[in-house]
């Protein structure tokens, strides 16, 4: 079958055209391969060569044959960049410009080798092989089946570049040349078309799975979230949410599915009782959710039926989606209250405090304050206001003259000085007269971050009290010396007429001038001395007693041998203990040092317990009398009886002055309450201690204890 050359060129022309527009097409469908827009131009050059050929021999004129040898080299080029870009690898600038340079020579060369062959209206086409050739070679590195399938295409199509130029040299095989190169151009344009859309699917599969597990991540974690979270589309249609925005709405009526409205949601939470709203406001609370799920940029707290509180934090997305987040906050709430109940009630407990008290930050600001404060100070509310500065507050106290004296005169160097005291850290207490005569006891403490927290405590009643008690005491001490000087003056006055007493009554007794006649008068002159004796030493132990209350004992102090000074005790008491067969026993440490006292007033004191032994222990008792030294180095004196004792709850009263344990008239003891209290003061006059143990209807022990001090300590004298 013959083919005319110019049907052969013309279905070349359309075999170009056809995959020229096919590649175009592709890159409109899929404009991230680039790859596609390489391959349109080249087959474009190509079947615009082809159409320039078509119209010269058709209408005898037109672009010289070289031109189509040069678009044909040039579309290869092309063809060949494209098969690179496709499989990913670096397009060299130069390699095209080098290509299009090649393009523009070639014509010289084609039209030279076509005077050879007898045939210059055809073209070469020869140089178009090489680019062919590379393009197969590039391919052939996508090992995958389509990729070898162009490959072996683009090596067909050089290979029928390099036979052209010896098939067009023949008239019979030249329109076969052209048919061979439409069918090429064709074949090549399917198996591209192939091969790329096989990439693109795989792409867009890949991109798939990439979208399939990022979507899957994103499920994974919402669903790890503690928070409920849920997605809205632009006609608040549900998308998708998590399980624990299910389960807040975990109700059989509520169907928890992609396309449930919000409004619709919303209606039935509030249907069921999920929030309290009343049937007749349900309408209006939907509109005013609907108008805060779109337009509050802030959480919503919302409050439900079962006590359960909610923050919805919603976000509005560029593309109108709505993203929500539910918060339970149900415990914050409740610590909320319990925290609000706790600052209601100190601030209940401030504010009835008795004292007032203010709080500054470390630059002296106030920071909290109770009512007592204001009212104490008479401060303006609108000044007492936390942010107040310290200096603002004195400055108006002082010209308020709130403070009691005048600073008008140089407040500012007085407020220097307050603020600077109160920089000081530690402690510090003081007091501070208003002007309306209140006395406010002010203490400061400094806090951890360089505040001061100060209390205020009206003691103006303390104060007078203080006053009335100084006065009362003061009062009390000229009483006192009062009745010293009296009872001095009244023992002297007695002391006179006493001695002549007992000295005439000591004269009778003794008959020193004849006897009496009369036994009867022996016995008035014995009572006489027995009573004028006994008021002497009664008058002795008040003087001594007053002494020692108003300090005035002055002690004639050496080294003293103890065990002497009890034995002359001893023997001032063994008369009237051996009248009621009374045993005196006495043990004392044989290395017993000497005590550094007044022998005088030593004698005084044991006598005094021993006669009070004496006297209160039944006919038969035992005394007995100790003195060690203990081992803190202090010498300890014990005197203890088997007498009637004392009761507990009466050992304080025995201790003071001119009081009886048995005070009735008709007691069984005389005395003046003197012995103990008087032993006491001139024990504690030694530095001493004195106590007191007693069981009643045991007997009673009295305990007298001298300094470490007191004891002399003898250094022995070596002999050399």
């Amino acid at each position: 079958m013959d083919i005319s050359l110019q049907t052969a060129i013309l279905g070349a022309f359309m075999g170009s055209l056809v995959p020229a527009l096919s590649m175009v097409y592709a890159r409109t469908q899929a404009p991230s391969q680039t790859a596609l827009g390489w391959w349109a131009v080249g087959f474009s050059l190509h079947a615009a060569g082809l159409g320039g050929l078509l119209i010269r021999h058709a209408a005898g004129v037109g672009p010289a044959v070289h031109a189509a040898d040069s678009l044909h080299v040039a579309g290869a080029v092309l063809v060949l960049s494209g098969a690179v870009v496709f499989l990913g690898r670096e397009l060299r600038g130069w390699w095209v410009s080098g290509g299009f340079v090649v393009a523009l020579i070639w014509p010289e060369a084609a039209g030279w080798l076509g005077t050879l062959h007898g045939n210059g209206d055809l073209p070469v086409f020869g140089l178009g092989g090489v680019p062919f050739l590379a393009a197969a070679w590039v391919l052939l590195a996508d090992r995958r089946y389509w990729g070898r399938a162009a490959a072996m295409v683009f090596a067909l199509w050089g290979i029928h570049a390099f036979a052209a130029p010896f098939l067009h040299i023949r008239p019979a095989l030249a329109p076969w040349s052209f048919v061979a190169g439409q069918m090429l151009a064709v074949a090549t344009a399917i198996v591209l078309l192939i091969v790329v859309l096989r990439r693109q699917r795989a792409v867009v599969e890949q991109e798939t799975a990439r979208a399939d597990r990022t979507q899957i991540r994103f499920r994974d974690a919402i669903e790890s979230l503690s928070e409920a979270f849920v997605l809205w589309d632009e006609n608040d249609r549900l998308v998708l949410c998590n399980t624990p925005f299910r389960r807040l709405f975990a109700d059989p009526f509520i169907h928890i599915r992609p396309g449930l409205e919000f409004a619709t949601l919303m209606r039935e939470i509030a249907r069921l009782g999920y929030v309290p709203v009343p049937p007749e406001r349900l309408e209006g609370w939907i509109e005013r959710r609907l108008w805060d799920h779109r337009n509050t940029r802030h959480g919503i707290e919302v409050a439900y039926s079962n006590g359960k509180w909610l923050l919805s934090s919603e976000r509005v997305a560029r593309d109108g989606y709505v993203v929500g987040i539910l918060t339970d906050i149900t415990l914050l709430k409740t610590r909320e209250k319990e925290i609000k109940s706790k600052s209601n009630q100190l601030d209940g407990i401030l504010n009835n405090m008795p004292q007032g008290l203010a709080v500054f930050d470390s630059d002296f600001r106030l920071v909290a304050h109770n009512d007592r404060t204001r009212t104490l100070f008479d401060i303006p509310e609108s000044l007492f206001q936390p942010g107040t500065s310290y200096e603002s507050l004195l400055r108006h106290l002082v010209t308020s003259g709130r403070f009691g004296d005048d600073r008008t005169g140089n407040i500012d160097g007085f407020i220097r000085k307050r603020v600077a005291a109160m920089r000081r850290s530690g402690p510090r207490m003081g007091e501070r007269t208003l002007a309306n005569g209140t006395v406010i006891e002010i203490l400061r403490h400094g806090m951890p971050d360089g505040g001061v927290i100060a209390t205020f405590t009206d003691v103006t009643e303390r104060k007078r009290a203080e006053l009335e008690l100084r006065e009362a005491k003061e009062a009390a001490e000229r009483a006192n010396r009062a009745k010293a000087a009296f009872l001095a003056s009244v023992s002297h006055e007695l002391r006179t007429p006493l001695n002549a007493i007992l000295g005439f009554s000591e004269v009778m007794l003794t008959e020193l001038f004849g006897p009496m006649g009369n036994e009867h008068y022996v016995a008035y002159a014995r009572d006489i001395f027995d009573s004028g004796s006994h008021l002497h030493n009664l008058i002795n132990d008040i003087l001594d007693m007053s002494k020692a209350e108003a300090g005035r004992i002055d002690l004639d102090e050496q080294a003293l041998d103890l065990g002497k000074v009890m034995a002359a005790a001893a023997r001032m008491v063994s008369k009237r203990a051996a009248n009621a067969r009374i045993s005196l026993a006495f043990d004392l440490s044989p290395d017993l040092p000497r005590l550094f006292a007044d022998e005088r007033r030593m004698r005084q004191i044991l006598l005094n317990l021993l006669s009070n032994a004496v006297k209160f222990t039944d006919d038969g008792g035992i005394i007995s009398a100790s003195a060690a030294l203990n081992d803190d180095g202090e010498i300890v004196m014990t005197v203890a009886d088997s007498g009637i004792g004392i009761h507990e709850a009466d050992l304080e009263k025995a201790m003071e002055p001119f009081s009886q344990v048995d005070s009735g008239l008709d007691r069984k003891y005389e005395g003046t309450g003197l012995g103990l209290p008087l032993t006491k003061a001139l024990v504690e006059l030694h530095g001493g201690a004195l106590r007191l143990d007693s069981t009643l209807g045991v007997g009673t022990t009295v305990t007298v204890t001298f300094p470490r001090e007191r004891t002399v300590v003898e250094i022995p004298r070596t002999t050399e």
